[in-house]
């Protein structure tokens, strides 16, 4: 097993995962063409500066969301659902290819024939994506709040729609195992940032109703609180007036969904560095 830790972001390790296998085509590639990590870095400090690690964020007692804070999301989900159309669709067309046949890190790098591509445009989506939210005044916990609320709640949308989660994962080509991953530590990084809310279960019977919709779904692969059902208000209407934008950058694919997920993966450390694990 190999673990990358990686600062600015999980996707990163795709490309990287691409490149250690041919070091030579690396070094040639990085001397031409490096991403500017220190400008990722400063973004990615400034926002965990700011607004904390992604499990920071606590949703508001007795459900009082802002409206216009859902709002912003619609705004900064439709401009990050933008910017990663060519690095979605180049993603879908390798998962589509995907098998585990790929495994092999040799074979997995013939096999992508865009290593380098993948790797300048994950950092520059990431980048791009951080820059995003700090012009919007929005941390990475508070957009995967909402994205777990809305999309994944309101829209019902399931990981198994798009992931394989029932074949082994020896059995499942790379991408495929990245996006479970990817999947499962974005839902569990979103069912822990209700922890704070424990303390006032008993005198909020909100809370009590998401902690109760936390339980039901806790170890139940792909689905995510209140899929398949109804919001509890005020969320419903916050839902029903932006629905419609929603549905248009929704994941629609493996790849949708690992975009979606790539900014509240697993972090492991105290500065907010993701980890990615890859089988050679």
């Amino acid at each position: 097993m190999k673990k990358f830790f990686i600062g600015c972001g999980v996707l990163t390790g795709i490309g990287i995962l691409l490149l250690v296998g041919t070091s030579f085509f690396a070094v040639r590639w990085f001397k031409s063409n490096a991403p500017d990590l220190d400008r990722l870095d400063r973004y990615e400090t400034e926002l965990t500066d700011r607004f904390g690690q992604v499990a920071d964020f606590v949703p508001p007692a007795q459900g009082a969301y802002d409206p216009e804070r859902a709002r912003l999301y619609v705004k900064v989900r439709r401009r990050l659902h933008e910017i990663g159309a060519p690095l979605r669709s180049r993603i879908q067309s390798d998962v589509d290819k995907d098998s585990p046949s790929h495994r092999g890190l040799r074979k997995f790098v013939a096999g992508l024939k865009s290593g380098a591509a993948y790797l300048r445009d994950s950092f520059e989506y990431i980048a791009a994506a951080d820059s995003i939210l700090l012009e919007a005044d929005m941390g990475r916990g508070e957009y995967v709040h909402w994205t777990g609320l809305l999309v994944r709640g309101g829209l019902s949308i399931r990981g198994s729609d798009y992931l394989d989660f029932d074949v082994d994962a020896d059995d499942r080509g790379p991408l495929q195992a990245l996006g479970v991953e990817f999947e499962e530590d974005c839902r569990r990084v979103f069912l822990r940032q209700f922890d704070a809310l424990r303390s006032a279960k008993d005198d909020d019977p909100w809370v009590q109703l998401v902690l109760d919709e936390r339980a039901r779904v806790r170890h139940e692969d792909g689905l995510w609180p209140f899929t398949g059902k109804t919001l509890p208000e005020p969320l419903d209407s916050i839902f029903a007036e932006v629905e419609t934008e929603l549905r248009r950058t929704a994941p629609q694919d493996a790849a949708g969904l690992l975009l979606d997920n790539v900014l509240g993966a697993r972090i492991d450390d105290d500065r907010g560095s993701w980890r990615v694990e890859f089988d050679r």
